[in-house]
């Protein structure tokens, strides 16, 4: 089975949809592959139901695709708009799944699921086609141009770009969902331990669903809800790992359900996301911790006490893997300098430097703001790989300094880089097509 396209992405998550979108819209035939059976990536298959709130001076700093999004969902209850957190990207998984198969038909993106990438035929600098695997089969696709927005660089890696990375130094999370929750309990104890909101959020919509957020970790001493994760680790509930980052989210869509952005993945040495025996061994800990940080939240916090585990993300939180070389590289100090791309900008980006230290032997952790009310651009050259032609890289795997992606990589801002990119690639595409 062979298919043709002006533009192949590969990868369904924030990056790869905003890709494909922007592509199709440009009068491209597009094409969009996915491994698994929906689009969406961490938000869907991960859980990351909060996408970061990114902007500046009280503005959002992505519009287009990424904002047509969280609208049409906010429609269909299955997103929130911005409030006390200043985070519009508050999302449901299940419904984000249905939505983003509803808006890639709407602007004509041919969508592949099921699909392993295998291979990548190149010739002249330049990608030929892919090769992928479907149950038994080998499907062979051609284009133009190719958007990796696979997360891990697999289609860069496939076809011999250099890469920068130094994968695990950033912790993997594998986070699930309780339902079951007494809501207002929840809330009013949240605003009880918090009534300034130091380290949470609360909103009752209109609707009548509460919106809210919490969150404790070991560092520092000024986390409000520390004494409860004190009495947990005594009384055997919770081991230090579940302790060090703990962080919820009510769910848009899903009364009485929280979604949990941890466990962190308990380890004495980093784990390397590309190492499959890692691998087995994020998810067989994560499950455990799992289990712990369910069975914590019913004896230690109030609104807890009839619910239960409902879901556990079928995909690992993985914040970093490979980072490809490209034509630039963003660095530390564009970052914090605020550096702006004149011309050359395909994102902006206002999220702090953000690292999860991955073990107690690995880089120190913690985030580091930018200066307040400013922002960073990303320019196009660091999603240009250094030697082929006709690839561009969209998401957490683009040309970056570790330090650097542990910022650019949140959805909001992956949303922006594929739109830029999908419109790029099918100019390009169109310009190739003039040239032959």
């Amino acid at each position: 089975m062979d298919y043709q396209a002006d533009v192949l992405v590969a990868g369904g998550g924030s990056s790869g949809v905003a890709a494909a979108i922007a592509s199709a819209r440009q009068g491209a035939k597009t094409i969009l592959i996915e491994k698994n059976g929906y689009l969406g990536g961490t938000a869907t298959a991960s859980l990351v139901t909060p996408m970061m709130p990114n902007q500046s001076k009280g503005e959002n700093l992505v519009a287009g695709i990424y904002q047509e999004v969280l609208e049409g969902l906010a429609k269909r209850y299955a997103g929130s708009e911005r409030f006390s957190d200043n985070n519009p990207g508050w999302v449901n998984p299940e419904l984000l799944k249905a939505y983003l198969d509803e808006i890639c038909r709407e602007n004509n993106v041919q969508v592949f699921f099921n699909l392993d990438l295998i291979d990548a035929h190149v010739g002249s600098n330049r990608i030929q086609d892919v090769t992928c695997f479907f149950n038994g089969e080998k499907p062979v696709f051609k284009a133009d141009m190719f958007i990796d927005a696979s997360g891990n660089a697999d289609l860069s890696h496939l076809a011999g770009v250099p890469m920068l990375s130094d994968p695990g130094r950033q912790a993997m999370t594998l986070r699930f969902l309780m339902a079951g929750v007494d809501m207002p309990k929840l809330a009013e104890w949240i605003q009880s331990v918090d009534p300034q909101m130091k380290n949470s959020a609360v909103y009752h919509h209109p609707n009548g669903h509460w919106m809210l957020s919490t969150a404790h970790t070991l560092d520092g001493p000024g986390w409000v809800l520390r004494p409860y994760f004190e009495e947990g680790i005594q009384e055997g509930l919770i081991e230090t790992a579940e302790a060090a980052y703990f962080q919820i989210f009510s769910v848009p869509g899903m009364p009485g359900t929280i979604s949990f952005n941890c466990p962190r993945i308990k380890t004495d040495q980093p784990l390397d996301p590309l190492n499959p025996t890692d691998i087995e061994y994020a998810y067989r800990m994560g499950r455990q911790q799992v289990i712990r940080t369910a069975n914590f939240c019913k004896a230690k916090i109030p609104g807890f006490e009839t619910s239960y585990l409902s879901q556990i993300a079928p995909q690992l939180g993985i914040r970093e893997s490979r980072r490809i070389q490209g034509k630039y590289v963003i660095t530390d100090e564009d970052i914090l300098a605020c550096r702006k791309f004149p011309g050359e900008a395909v994102a902006k980006s206002s999220y702090p430097i953000d690292i999860h230290q991955a073990s107690p032997n690995a880089d120190k952790g913690g985030l580091q703001k930018l200066k307040d009310g400013d922002y960073y651009e990303i320019p196009l050259q660091a999603l240009e790989p250094v030697n082929r032609d006709n690839l561009l890289v969209v998401g957490r795997c683009i040309s970056a300094s570790f330090v650097a992606q542990s910022s650019l990589r949140i959805q909001a801002v992956c949303w922006n880089m594929g739109e830029s990119a999908g419109a790029i690639a099918a100019k390009r595409s169109q310009q190739n097509r003039i040239s032959i």
